[in-house]
């Protein structure tokens, strides 16, 4: 497992932290892994309470069968705080005409922003919301993180540099969304590149 984001509470309120823990760690295991709905690195994020972390390690050295795509470089993020609305598909069909929404995201004339970010909404190209249910307890699971290939359609107008983008690849050109249990975040987790 390699380094891939770690984020703060103090920094990202957003995360929905289980008590006692202020950090947050995304490790990638930079191997190809395949699934029905996922073909990228797998994804493990670890909660941590940030006052018991000692000393920090060497990072070891990624394995051999490593994909060169998926090893991050060092670099810090420099976040914006958007507000994003869902596409159509996130609602049930049943509920879309009650509450006057267009029948799928063909209709809207907004887009979802592809580049890393905390929350928000997965910007559905190639696939669809399915089997997003937790493994542990049937709840709909929620995007939580986005980690982007390329940096360059941030919609606030905060300017980015291409020396910030972090060298990884996903999918072509676009995004690990990383997705969360809304009742316990400790759940496992799923992943779409999208």
């Amino acid at each position: 497992m390699v380094d891939a984001a770690q984020f703060f509470r103090r920094d990202f309120p957003e995360l929905p932290f289980p008590d006692g823990t202020d950090l947050a760690q995304v490790l990638l295991c930079p191997t190809r892994h395949a699934s029905k709905h996922h073909c990228g690195p797998a994804v493990r994020l670890i909660w941590r309470n940030s006052k018991t972390v000692g000393e920090v390690a060497e990072a070891p050295e990624p394995p051999e069968d490593a994909d060169d795509l998926f090893l991050p470089q060092a670099r810090v993020l420099h976040p914006c705080r958007l507000r994003e609305f869902p596409y159509p598909e996130e609602f049930p069909k049943d509920r879309r005409a009650e509450l006057g929404l267009p029948a799928s995201r063909d209709d809207v004339d907004y887009e979802l922003g592809q580049f890393s970010k905390v929350g928000g909404w997965t910007a559905w190209y190639a696939g669809d919301p399915q089997d997003l249910s937790c493994r542990e307890c049937g709840a709909r699971l929620r995007q939580a993180i986005a980690l982007a290939t390329q940096e360059d359609e941030v919609p606030c107008g905060c300017e980015r540099r291409d020396d910030e983008e972090a060298g990884w690849e996903f999918g072509e050109q676009g995004a690990l969304n990383i997705f969360l249990c809304p009742t316990d975040p400790r759940h496992p987790v799923k992943v779409r590149t999208e």
